[in-house]
């Protein structure tokens, strides 16, 4: 028997009308009697305590379905012992006031049990059995209760115990797994059955709930509301649609509810605050063949997860199949407003069996917050796998918020170890993402959807929308796969802005967007789609579509409303050879978007679609494949703007590769590249080199500067096709309206190797300007070239205006073996000025002519046009067909050989004029020299002059009388010249000084001097006009004409040439 101070903690308070009864047995406290209605049993207590080691014996009929147990007193309820009732009764232990159940309380009934703080019990009909009015009697005819009527202010219910002692085996299966054998029950139902606990704020201090295969329902209830029940197969469901305010739920010193068995039971919860620290764990793992159970949490402020037990197990919560199971994973649902998982926590929805894996929903109104490391060093997870073994298919993930952040190394993942499919991650966060950080073990943050070494099932699709996507120190989102299994596709949506910058802290992992296809893999890799309004890559970060394997990459594509900024870090110069794939690396791709083949694979398409395109300081945009794959295709549209400096854009092949590189192609209004800045296709392998095309509706312009990437040869800004190995190199086309290549820049297309090189196809409507350095020091160019033993390609040119000066150069040109292309050239007008070449060099062969059609060619100031064969080539031909060539001060063309043959000269023009050091010579100089032809119109300008008359003048007799004074000043002449003029146009000068048309004095014209010099000096003399232009008459007469005439003749017939200017100079 127990003393009487133990006995009298339970005590009936005779408000039924058939009342309870106890008596004492031992340690155990019979209770009997009570009103029984309808197959429910009705008790009613003024104090109900177990103590230490106790029994509350319910001694019920077998008949009844339900024990309803109320307190009335106004004290707590502190259980410590165990509660037992006959048969399968439901039992409900109702008191306002608060329960405490203590480390050794427990459960020995056949239903299921429910511990609540509300008022009281409601039936249908308007019914009630009520704790605090406790003088109503109830009615005597009820049925099934329908809810809990809770007052203002619930008590609280706390469970006490041991923790749950939970550990985790990582060796045997290769992956987690919850080792439960030595976990406390503490308060437990049988299977299929309902425990519950229903109060005010309710604390899990170290306690367990158990309900195996069963269901599990816990809620705080804050302030006057009704919590519905319905009764189902397994147990009670609970409904709190009438309650709006709640009260907290805490899970410490690792507490557990587990609702694991052989289907895996279900969880609800419902609270303001859900907190879950040591270790603490919620848990329904399938053991078995039937399907698990879900687990539904549903907070009003936040849900926070964190901490580790004595066993250095992360708290967590989990709806898993265990290994040796067969059936499905139940679902977990999160609503709240903030969810936190702290120190490593984790929340998991997964499958190791032909199961398949249950999905996972995070519904956060405010956020949801991943951070922190747990004992072991390991951030926090959340995620649906299909595990090592597993056949089944992993879960959907799919999380709603308004602000995702990863931190520390946490981790959200979607993928598959084993033969099934892994399941979709999807992302809706209304303000924005954020990952950042590394765990201990330099795990940085992902999301990621993934099909892993062994696995044969193809991995899930990875969504983000948000407004801001935010990665840094290495942060990773990426969808990939290391196994038989396809990659998922990649999209994402951020209205405003994607940032992307940094790597990890110790530099190793640089933040980035990913799909992959890794070694070995034979999965084809998935596409990467984003749309934003301003994408910015930098600090070492990158965008990038791989495949290391046979199979091919995905396709990544931009779309950017606003601008796409590529940032580099200023220094990584020393690498480009690396990059490129010398020795190819994927850790080398950073500061960019890459579309890259490693293996045999072929590389993915690169498409860009935005208003302004920004890469600066190193920053690097490669679509390329370093392996036997092809190349993918490199499409840029910026509707605005394109501006690269210091920086690199590439689509080409590596030594040994044998696919074909993709095409670059660039639509743009106006494409800036500088500061040493290279666009370029090439290859260095078997396949064929891509082609480049640029269409620019506004301008391309090309400034050279100090070169930023250092190669094994000098590289300043370019815009390149090229070919350095067996393969033809691609071709360049250009078209725009205005071109500017200046201050050491290059446009060009060349080979290196025995691969033919490109054509270099160029249409500027306005105007193309090649200059260098105004020393000339410095040159700019526009080029076709061979420094091998291939072919070079080509070079047409159409402009407006085309002018090339400062050293600047268009040329087609071979200093190997290979022969120079033709170079062809049509402008309105051509000037070459201040050392300003067209040029065709070639080593062998017979090719490297040129050919210019203009209105209008100049040449300056050392300038040239020229072709010139080196050992024993052919040289090229010259052929010019303009209305007037212009050469002055020291301005050549020249067609010229070595040993072969030297190239012809064909030149037919309207006018031809030069000075006497621009020479039009065609020389061999020990072969067989060029012709020199010169085909003018009958209407040339050299006919029209008389011949000179050889006669000297004696000088005394050049008396120059008839100059008139003006402005009363005296008058004079003065003859110079370079040493007189030849006879005609077409006789040399003999060296000699002579005039023509100025005669000695006569008597008559002394007679006439005489008569003059009386009148006025104003009317003494007729009034000499300076010539404003030069006339060239319908029968081939040419005039030195005033202003005056030139006026009238503009209004005359046509038929005349004209020519004005202020200041005529005959040189």
């Amino acid at each position: 028997m127990l003393p009487l101070s133990s006995a009298a903690q339970i005590i009936p308070d005779a408000t039924l009308p058939i009342n309870s009864h106890i008596k004492i047995d031992g340690d155990t406290i019979i209770i009997e009697r009570g009103t029984a209605n309808s197959g429910n049993l009705f008790h009613s207590f003024q104090q109900f305590s177990i103590p230490t080691g106790g029994t509350a014996y319910f001694n019920n009929a077998s008949d009844i379905q339900n024990i309803f147990t109320r307190i009335t007193g106004g004290s707590i309820s502190h259980i410590d012992g165990i509660i037992k009732a006959n048969g399968a009764a439901n039992l409900f232990l109702l008191n306002p006031n608060g329960i405490i159940f203590g480390p050794n309380a427990s459960l020995n009934i056949g239903g299921s049990f429910f511990a609540t703080t509300a008022n009281s019990v409601k039936f249908g009909g308007g019914s009630e059995f009520s704790a605090i009015n406790p003088q109503v009697p109830p009615l005597l005819t009820v049925n099934v209760p329908i809810g809990l009527q809770f007052g203002s202010n619930p008590g609280q219910i706390v469970v006490q115990g041991p923790g749950n002692n939970l550990k985790i085996d990582s060796e045997t299966y290769g992956e987690e797994v919850y080792i439960r054998d030595d976990r406390p029950v503490g308060l437990q139902v049988n299977p299929r059955q309902t425990l519950a606990l229903i109060g005010g704020e309710i604390l899990l201090a170290g306690g367990n709930l158990t309900a195996p295969n069963g269901r599990i329902e816990i809620g705080s209830v804050a302030a006057e509301g009704q919590v519905k029940l319905a009764a189902t197969q397994l147990g009670w469901i609970l409904n709190y649609s009438e309650s709006q305010n709640f009260s907290d739920i805490h899970f410490d010193r690792a507490a557990s509810a587990d609702t694991s068995g052989e289907g895996g039971g279900s969880i609800q919860i419902q609270s303001r605050q859900l907190s879950l620290g040591e270790g603490s764990a919620i848990l329904a793992l399938t053991l078995g063949s039937e399907p698990g159970g879900n687990i539904d949490i549903r907070t009003s402020d936040s849900v926070l997860i964190s901490g580790a037990n004595s066993q250095r197990v992360y708290s967590f919560i989990a709806a898993e199949t265990n290994p040796n199971s067969t059936g499905n994973a139940g679902n977990i649902s999160i609503e709240t407003n903030r969810l936190i998982l702290d120190d490593g926590a984790l929340i998991s929805s997964s499958t190791f069996t032909v199961g398949a894996g249950g999905s996972l929903r995070i519904s956060a109104t405010e956020s949801v917050e991943l951070r922190g490391v747990d004992p072991n060093g390991l951030g926090s997870f959340l995620g649906t796998e299909a595990l090592p073994g597993s056949t089944g298919n992993a879960g959907d993930l799919t999380i709603e918020t308004g602000k995702l952040i990863l931190q520390d190394g946490a981790s959200i993942t979607s993928g598959t170890d084993g033969a099934g499919n892994g399941g979709s991650l999807s992302v809706r966060a209304s303000e924005s993402v954020e990952l950042s950080g590394a765990d201990r073990e330099g795990t940085v943050s992902a999301l990621q959807t993934q099909v892993r070494e062994v696995s044969l099932g193809n991995a899930g699709n990875l969504a983000i929308e948000t407004r801001q996507l935010i990665v840094r120190d290495g942060g990773q989102i990426s969808a990939g796969t290391a196994g038989a299994g396809s990659a998922g596709i990649l999209r994402i949506n951020a209205t405003d802005a994607v940032d992307i910058r940094g790597t990890s802290a110790d530099g190793m992992i640089p933040s980035s967007l990913t799909t992959s296809v890794e070694q070995g893999a034979t999965g084809a890799g998935g596409n990467l789609t984003i749309e934003t309004g301003r994408l910015i890559v930098g600090e070492g970060a990158r965008i990038s579509t791989t495949t290391a394997s046979a199979s091919p990459a995905g396709n990544l594509t931009v779309k950017a409303t606003d601008f796409v900024e590529l940032i580099g870090t200023g220094r990584y110069v020393e690498n480009l050879e690396r990059i490129i794939g010398f020795t190819a690396d994927v850790s080398n791709f950073r500061n960019g978007l890459f579309a890259i083949g490693f293996g045999g694979g072929n590389a993915g398409n690169m498409t860009i679609e935005t208003r302004r395109l920004i890469a600066r300081d190193g920053a690097l945009v490669l679509a390329s494949n370093l392996g036997g794959g092809q190349g993918g295709q490199m499409t840029l549209n910026a509707s605005d703007s394109i501006d690269v400096s210091a920086s690199l854009l590439s689509n080409g092949n590596v030594p040994g590769s044998i696919g074909t590189a993709g095409n670059l192609t660039i639509n743009t209004q106006n494409l800036t590249i500088r500061n040493g800045a290279i666009i370029s296709t090439g290859t260095a392998g078997f396949g064929r080199g891509g082609n480049l095309t640029v269409n620019a509706t506004e301008s391309v312009e090309l400034i050279g500067g100090n070169p930023f990437f250092i190669l094994n040869r000098p590289a300043d800004t370019n815009l390149t096709a090229s070919s350095l190995g067996p393969a033809p190199a691609g071709d360049l086309t250009i078209a725009t309206r205005r071109l500017t290549v200046r201050n050491g820049a290059t446009v060009a297309t060349s080979t290196f190797g025995s691969g033919r090189g490109g054509a270099l196809t160029v249409t500027a409507t306005d105007s193309l300007v090649v200059e260098g350095t105004p020393s000339g020091r410095i040159p700019s160019a526009l080029i076709g070239s061979t420094q091998g033993s291939g072919d070079a390609g080509n070079v047409n040119i159409t402009a407006g205006r085309l002018i090339v000066r400062n050293g600047g150069l268009i040329a087609a040109n071979s200093v190997g073996t290979g022969s120079a292309g033709d170079l062809q050239i049509a402008a309105n007008f051509l000037q070459l000025d201040n050392q300003g070449a067209i040029s065709a060099r070639t080593a062998a062969g017979d090719r490297g002519n040129i050919i210019l059609q203009t209105d209008s060619t100049q040449l300056r100031r050392d300038s040239s046009i020229a072709t010139d064969a080196t050992g024993a080539a052919t040289g090229g031909n010259i052929t010019i067909n303009t209305d007037t060539l212009i050469a002055l001060a020291n301005s050549n063309i020249t067609a010229n050989a070595v040993q072969g043959q030297g190239g012809n000269i064909f030149l037919n023009a309207s006018g031809v004029f030069r000075s006497v050091d621009s020479d039009i010579t065609a020389t061999s100089q020990f072969g067989v020299s060029g012709t020199v032809e010169v085909r003018t119109p009958d209407s040339n300008v050299q006919n029209a002059f008389a011949a000179i008359s050889t006669n000297f003048i004696v000088p005394d007799t050049l008396l120059v009388s008839s100059c008139a004074t003006r402005r009363g000043i005296a008058n004079s002449i003065t003859v110079t010249g370079t040493g007189g003029l030849p006879p005609n146009p077409f006789e040399v000068l003999n060296g000699r000084y002579t005039l023509s048309g100025v005669q000695g004095v006569s008597s008559r014209e002394g007679e006439e001097q005489s008569s003059r010099e009386n009148l006025p000096a104003a009317s003494r003399y007729p009034q000499i006009e300076e010539a404003q232009g030069i006339v060239v008459t319908p029968n081939r007469q040419t005039m030195l004409v005033t202003q005056a005439q030139l006026l009238a003749i503009r209004g005359e017939e046509q038929g005349n040439a004209i020519a004005n200017a202020d200041r005529l100079i005959c040189n």
